[in-house]
């Protein structure tokens, strides 16, 4: 469930940050400033990476506190993958904010084209291999299959981070794509 409770809100809340300025007109005090693109997109990821990091702690101290489930793993591998899933996650919910023009818009977007996904295609449910070859491609653009195999291997195996590697390199791949999208995006113009 940290997998999944990890995709829903950060990209949820973060689908509504450039547009809800777009809706309420406070977006062109941005398109009349000197600041670039970059630093826009940057501005508004980090407290979001901020208050959902606080939210994996939160959420992993009742994992092991309260329902004592079973942690063999190195906290750093799991904390380093969370923050780059998160990044991710993030940065998915910017670049559907710049692209989309309501918030009703950009919420719809956020669950259909995201969470959705992560249920069905992350392994979550039932393995990737087990999944015809659509699912398994469909697989590989959901960033929760990379971040449930390090939580899983990270909780029941205790592997180190050379295990770990090709996920947390295709998680920081899938943010670089991302955050260059929602740069690229962001144009700091009327309409």
């Amino acid at each position: 469930m940290l997998v999944t409770t990890l995709m829903f809100y950060p990209v949820l809340i973060a689908s509504l940050v450039v547009v809800r300025e777009k809706e309420s007109g406070s977006i062109f005090n941005i398109y009349c400033s000197p600041v670039k693109s970059w630093e826009v997109v940057f501005g508004k990821v980090i407290p979001y990476i901020t208050v959902s990091f606080v939210t994996y702690l939160i959420l992993f101290a009742i994992t092991v506190g309260v329902f004592k489930t079973k942690f063999i793993g190195s906290f750093f591998v799991l904390t380093l993958a969370t923050l780059l899933y998160l990044a991710c996650t993030i940065g998915v919910g910017i670049f559907i904010s710049t692209i989309a023009k309501t918030q009703i818009t950009a919420m719809l977007i956020a669950f259909l084209g995201t969470i959705t996904p992560s249920f069905m295609y992350s392994g979550f449910f039932s393995p990737v291999t087990s999944m015809g070859i659509t699912g398994q491609i469909m697989s590989k653009f959901v960033t929760a299959t990379y971040f449930i195999g390090v939580v899983r291997g990270v909780y029941l195996k205790g592997l180190g981070l050379s295990h770990y590697l090709p996920n947390i390199l295709s998680l920081i791949f899938y943010a670089l794509a991302v955050y260059c999208l929602a740069i690229l995006f962001f144009r700091k113009r009327i309409g």
